[in-house]
């Protein structure tokens, strides 16, 4: 019986720390970050722009995320693409 018990509160114990060891990584986390990199938008931000202005309104839409789509750097953005859109294979 009491080995029993001695098993159970081991138990608790582990348990109890490791909650308690999350919380101050979180915590941690929380105040290590100064300077974020990311941000969160809304979709509703987002500006869309002619993919390939070319095609007039069959052009897919993008809109940027981050970056600068017209510059050197990386760049992530959405599309979207009309119904029916097809594109002649290229690279």
């Amino acid at each position: 019986m009491m080995k029993r018990f001695l098993s159970i509160l081991l138990l608790v114990l582990v348990l109890s720390n490791c909650s308690t060891t999350e919380q101050k990584k979180e915590q941690s986390i929380s105040e290590s970050i100064k300077n974020p990199t990311n941000k969160v938008i809304l979709s509703s931000e987002i500006v869309w722009e002619k993919l390939n202005p070319a095609r007039g309104d069959q052009s897919p839409q993008a809109g940027t995320i981050w970056g600068d789509r017209n510059g050197t750097e990386a760049t992530g953005f959405l599309a979207k693409f009309v119904d029916g859109f097809s594109t002649s294979a290229h690279s």
